[in-house]
């Protein structure tokens, strides 16, 4: 299982459904409400939406499918062409992503 930064990205922003305490953050005493909104949260949400404009719609949809929801590839393709197009996207999304992040060079 790919274990990398968009799967941690998309989970502390939220999109998984769950939602954990921050332990990074101050503790005050107080009135007010917790913030529902955590700076972990924000910048993962953040760092996910600067990947769209570097993938591409198409690509970014994939990558959250499969990287991020679990999604398996054999369940959104119907046929051996569609399965092997979508490890394509994916395979060129994820290498997109590490020249991003400079995991790579170009």
């Amino acid at each position: 299982m790919y274990k990398g930064a968009i799967p941690q990205y998309w989970e502390r922003s939220g999109a998984k459904g769950t939602f954990a305490i921050d332990y990074g953050r101050e503790q005050v005493d107080g009135c007010k409400g917790i913030d529902p909104l955590p700076d972990s949260m924000i910048d993962a949400v953040q760092r996910l939406n600067e990947c769209k404009p570097v993938l591409g719609r198409k690509a970014f949809d994939l990558m959250i499918k499969v990287v991020g929801q679990r999604m398996e590839i054999k369940d959104m393709a119907t046929n051996q062409r569609a399965r092997t197009t979508l490890g394509g996207y994916l395979k060129d999304g994820l290498d997109v992503l590490a020249v991003h992040w400079g995991y790579k060079t170009q």
